[in-house]
């Protein structure tokens, strides 16, 4: 049987493939996993500890030290990013119109919007350290000797930047129809990238990285669940490190505010629909409505259904939650 099961893309576009295993599988993993998360956050928040604003045990690790503040690995990584980010806009615009042939896709959609994650979670937060954005406005203030930022962005502002930016990007992935369309991508990272370079020289560059930027805020939730820690001083220059249980990081003190909580809300609920428009059950409810739709709102019929869809799931899980 083993010999028959073909690989599977977790998270792609093009040709859609569905695993050979059953519905009730896949629940009773997830079941599986939430329920082994809350058993986890109780051990961890019931262990002993020293520092009373970290309920959970971390162990020092000098040996990361000298690897987070290593000057040529950092230099390294701020090469990497804009380059990174240059190839994802040449190739977008001037490479194959088919996303299955393009590399920016793959870059775009895979790594930059699902593996950073990832990887944040499972080793540590490596966006911080390749961010093209942050080695783009270094270079600007270096090279043109600016000032500080000209404006203060406002504290009930929180990360609503950023959460309104999240939702945009996922309904242009998810529900626009337009996702594989190279050039869209191409002129839509130049967009962006003028947006948050103008952002961080107006108002500062961590000021709109941790509350604007969308990649800065995703990587920093996911890092919670990482085994590494890296304490910074006021310079942001990394001073310390540590080893901590996976997950322990969200027992950690945070800025509430219904803005992490709707920025929460739409990374769950944007992988669940991400899930959901990929089951036979969706694409024949889709095939379904089709015809009622398409006499409402003519060509525009998918835009509809897959943003409504899109809402509603971010909506259960806000009455969930």
């Amino acid at each position: 049987m083993v010999r028959h099961i073909h690989l599977v893309q977790l998270h792609g576009f093009g040709q859609r493939y569905y695993l050979p295993a059953p519905l009730f599988l896949y629940l009773f993993a997830s079941v599986v996993v939430v329920v082994l998360s809350f058993v986890l956050a109780a051990a961890l928040e019931g262990s002993s500890t020293v520092d009373p604003n970290r309920p959970y045990p971390r162990w020092r690790a000098g040996w990361l030290l000298p690897i987070a503040t290593s000057r040529p690995l950092l230099v390294a990584c701020r090469v990497l990013g804009p380059v990174l980010l240059g190839i994802v806009i040449v190739t977008a615009l001037a490479g194959p119109p088919d996303p299955l042939q393009n590399a920016a896709a793959y870059l775009i959609w895979i790594y930059a919007w699902v593996v950073l994650a990832l990887l944040a979670a499972a080793i540590g937060n490596l966006w911080a350290l390749i961010n093209p954005f942050d080695a783009i406005y270094q270079g600007l203030v270096r090279l043109f000797h600016l000032n500080g930022p000209r404006r203060i962005l406002p504290e009930r502002a929180g990360i609503w930047p950023a959460v309104l930016l999240f939702l945009l990007v996922a309904w242009f992935e998810l529900a626009s129809g337009l996702a594989t369309s190279m050039t869209l991508i191409g002129w839509g990272t130049i967009a962006y990238t003028v947006l948050t370079v103008s952002g961080m020289l107006t108002f500062g560059s961590q000021q709109w990285l941790s509350r604007a930027e969308i990649f800065t805020v995703l990587t920093d939730i996911a890092s919670r669940l990482g085994p590494t820690e890296v304490e910074r001083d006021a310079k942001g220059q990394a001073c310390a490190s540590w080893l901590r249980p996976w997950g322990a990081g969200l027992l950690g003190p945070v800025e509430g505010g219904w803005d992490r909580i709707a920025f929460l809300i739409l990374m769950l609920s944007n992988l669940a629909f991400d899930g959901i428009e990929s089951t036979p059950q969706w694409s024949d409810f889709a095939t379904g409505l089709k015809p009622q739709l398409t006499s409402f709102f003519g060509g525009a019929e998918r835009t509809v259904l897959y943003t409504s869809g899109l809402l509603i799931t971010a909506l259960l899980f806000f009455v969930v939650f």
